[in-house]
């Protein structure tokens, strides 16, 4: 029972800080991991993975968790529309696409363009406010 109310406890918390748990959210939290994960391949790949590259890229993961709490509760003061937190979670989601794409790139994997093309897109999109 402990169990449950503790769980139910951390999982309001995160809904309150994180806003709904939409395709746009869960897609960035999939895009964080992989874009670490190809980090650390990356600097593996160019034999300069230490403690340093993993610590760095746990730090912007988690500055990017605190820029979506941020937006999600400026959007919570501004009635709740997800003006401001969709364009941001569209912007974080094209940016780690994109760093993914461009590390696998440069390790040799041939990158489709239409995947390219499409995380320009949804990056132009929030630029210009849509």
């Amino acid at each position: 029972m402990t169990f449950c109310i503790f769980f139910s406890g951390i999982a309001t918390a995160l809904v309150f800080l994180f806003g709904k748990f939409d395709i746009a959210l869960q897609t960035l939290l999939v895009f964080l991991v992989l874009s670490y994960v190809t980090e650390l391949l990356f600097a593996k790949y160019e034999n300069k993975l230490n403690v340093q590259v993993g610590i760095n890229g746990v730090i912007k993961k988690v500055g990017y968790l605190v820029l979506v709490i941020l937006v999600t509760m400026l959007d919570k003061m501004l009635s709740d529309t997800g003006y401001i937190r969709t364009p941001v979670l569209y912007f974080l989601v094209a940016n780690e696409g994109i760093s993914i794409l461009k590390r696998w790139g440069k390790m040799g994997l041939p990158i489709p363009n239409i995947l390219i093309n499409r995380l320009e897109i949804l990056e132009k999109k929030d630029m210009n406010g849509e």
